[in-house]
């Protein structure tokens, strides 16, 4: 088990692989960065109230379905790959682009909510708010699942060849073109358990 504490000159930034086999607890007030072509592979547990950091990095869960609850800052961008389930349940904040490559789905339970929308069914008292920019780019890579899980979102744009749906109950609503670029998605926008619309705005709509 590796405990990565809080405090002044306890964060991490991960350049190569780091594979967490058994544990790695982000304790309250540190910080794991994913730099660019770092990834982190989550083969065990991670866990904690601290914060990872995506700077152009990878997030890879491997051995199964993963669930990490640590809030996610999309400084630059976050690449998750593998094909195995990843559920991201801290909350995403920043104005960075993220990316679901390889097979396996995506689940965020704190999406961004969209003022003026109906409400969507509530995310668990675990799981945390989420201040990402609505001008971040999504990409679903064919093969790819997102699931928005009955929560709303709104983003920059959506590209990919993947699958994006929402199996859980309620109405989520999905709005894209905020960043104003013109983007191609080919995949398959489909209702899962839940309905939603997908309302297009922006000058790339």
């Amino acid at each position: 088990m590796l405990t990565v504490g809080g405090g002044s000159g306890t964060d991490i930034d991960v350049f190569g692989m780091v594979d967490a086999v058994g544990a790695l607890t982000v304790a309250g007030g540190a910080d794991v960065t994913i730099e660019s072509g770092g990834v982190l592979q989550d083969s065990g547990t991670i866990n904690g109230a601290g914060s990872i950091t995506a700077s152009a990095g990878t997030l890879q869960p491997n051995g199964g379905a993963r669930t990490v609850p640590n809030p996610v800052n999309l400084s630059v961008g976050l690449v998750v790959a593998g094909s195995d389930d990843l559920t991201l349940g801290g909350g995403l904040s920043g104005t960075g682009s993220l990316t679901k490559s390889s097979t396996g789905s995506l689940t965020s339970t704190a999406w961004r909510p969209i003022p003026g929308s109906p409400p969507s069914t509530p995310a668990p008292p675990s799981s945390g708010s989420t201040t990402r920019s609505a001008n971040s780019a999504l990409t679903v890579a064919a093969g790819a699942v997102l699931d928005l899980d009955g929560h709303s979102d709104a983003i920059g744009s959506l590209a990919g060849a993947g699958s994006v749906t929402s199996t859980a109950a309620g109405t989520a609503t999905l709005t894209a073109g905020a960043n104003n670029t013109a983007t191609t998605f080919s995949g398959v926008i489909s209702d899962g358990t839940g309905r939603w619309p997908w309302p297009m705005t922006g000058t790339g709509a």
